[in-house]
């Protein structure tokens, strides 16, 4: 799973440059992704996710979130559920 949107940070809406995720905290009951990224304070951006099959073939979310960066640092978390198609791409 990815994480790409609007910001250098998050890829600008390339899915080749998307910032990979880690499913340490995955597990049937809750199946959690983990994303860290260093965004600019006092900003809001856009974000999807995106899915890479291991063919190279992509499925994308089919809606884009929007995220309100506060204007003190530190950590956030926000869950959010895949929206979009599930199994295997279309060819």
């Amino acid at each position: 799973m990815y994480l790409f949107g609007s910001g250098a940070e998050l890829g600008d809406w390339d899915p080749a440059d998307a910032v990979p995720g880690s499913a340490i905290g995955y597990s049937e009951e809750r199946p959690l992704w983990s994303f860290e990224v260093e965004l600019p304070a006092n900003t809001s951006l856009g974000y999807a996710y995106v899915r890479r099959e291991p063919d190279g073939a992509v499925l994308f979310e089919t809606r884009n979130r929007t995220l309100d960066v506060p204007l003190c640092g530190g950590q956030a978390t926000q869950e959010d559920a895949w929206v979009g198609p599930v199994g295997v791409p279309p060819r």
